[in-house]
């Protein structure tokens, strides 16, 4: 049986952004550093490297934290 594991994603949308306070929340929430995905692209769609590896590990039971500041950006995505 697989360890449950939680993640975390966090991006911005150009490399000269900075994600310090999007990890930040994820680690505070409880996220192992190492279990903490990050684009630095646009977020048009989603095709993003990490957001990809991501997919590619998480399964059933594992969960997925994902620090959004404003709420209109997770509508755009629905």
């Amino acid at each position: 049986m697989k360890k449950k594991i939680t993640y975390g994603y966090a991006r911005v949308s150009t490399i000269s952004q900075h994600d310090d306070r999007q990890r930040l929340a994820i680690v505070e929430f409880g996220v192992e550093e190492n279990f903490i995905f990050t684009d630095k692209q646009s977020g048009k769609d989603f095709d993003r490297p990490a957001y990809q590896a991501l997919l590619g590990l998480i399964g059933a039971g594992d969960t997925l934290v994902v620090n959004i500041k404003t709420p209109y950006m997770i509508q755009s995505h629905l």
